[in-house]
């Protein structure tokens, strides 16, 4: 049916087969607060897109997608991050973070999704 092929054409740009990962290097590590003792965050992301444009202009914009990523990991507290409930939120914002400069700087979000590949509070 035509009209549903039409209705999934935004979909389909983002269909798993055209996923494209790309992982960001170094890692991020930042002093979190744990009460009135300081930690370390450290993390590493990979997000995915599924243009390699969109993956170019991540490339290209790094330094700012970087500076806002270590505010926002910075400003965190060691508590709520140690459940999967606190992770999962950071994630989420992490990748708000990434879509907002990508929207700014790019025209666009262009990324879909964060994943954390190492996360250890130290």
């Amino acid at each position: 049916d035509v009209e549903d092929d039409e209705d999934d054409e935004d979909e389909s740009e983002f269909s798993g087969s055209d996923a494209i990962y790309y992982e960001f290097h170094p890692s991020f590590v930042v002093n979190i607060t744990d009460g009135d003792r300081a930690r370390y965050l450290a993390v590493d992301l990979s997000v995915v897109g599924y243009q390699q444009s969109h993956i170019d202009a991540l490339r290209a914009h790094m330094p700012a997608i970087r500076n806002d990523l270590i505010i926002l990991f910075s400003a965190q507290d060691a508590g709520p991050l140690r459940g999967q409930e606190g992770k999962e939120t950071l994630r989420r914002e992490a990748l708000a973070v990434i879509r907002n400069v990508m929207q700014s700087k790019f025209g666009q979000p262009a990324i879909q999704e964060v994943y954390f590949n190492k996360f250890v509070i130290q």
